[in-house]
């Protein structure tokens, strides 16, 4: 009966802690823009020729907002691993079921985003608030 109540707290914890929202540190914290440059995909059919786009992502303490020329979009932070000055990130789109993973460099100022495929991998800047 002991180890049932052990257990049974312990499975409670784990619960409580995995619900918990991934909060992110003031650091990583900020605005980022860039621009996509062009790039080719093949449709199976067609070669369709994709234009630069100016791309601006922010992070907040718990949530990722993504704009791309006109299109926006909103996200949660599913996973965090932080390394002193370095952060990764997947970021997860409900409303498309998509996945992004992002790095952030806090001492250089810079996040590099590996988007949807067939978008190439980008760096963006952090500006100033």
């Amino acid at each position: 009966m002991k180890n049932i109540s052990v257990l049974v707290i312990f499975l409670i914890c784990c619960f409580i802690s995995s619900a918990q929202d991934i909060k992110v540190k003031r650091k990583f914290r900020g605005i980022y823009t860039g621009i996509i440059p062009p790039y080719e995909f093949n449709s199976g059919e067609e070669l369709f020729r994709v234009s630069s786009a100016p791309i601006s992502i922010t992070i907040s303490k718990t949530g990722y907002s993504l704009s791309i020329g006109d299109l926006s979009y909103e996200g949660e932070i599913t996973a965090l691993s932080v390394q002193k000055k370095q952060a990764y990130f997947t970021i997860a789109i409900p409303e498309y079921s998509l996945e992004e993973k992002v790095h952030v460099d806090a001492k250089r100022k810079i996040l590099l985003r590996d988007g949807i495929r067939p978008q190439p991998i980008m760096q963006l800047t952090k500006i100033k608030e």
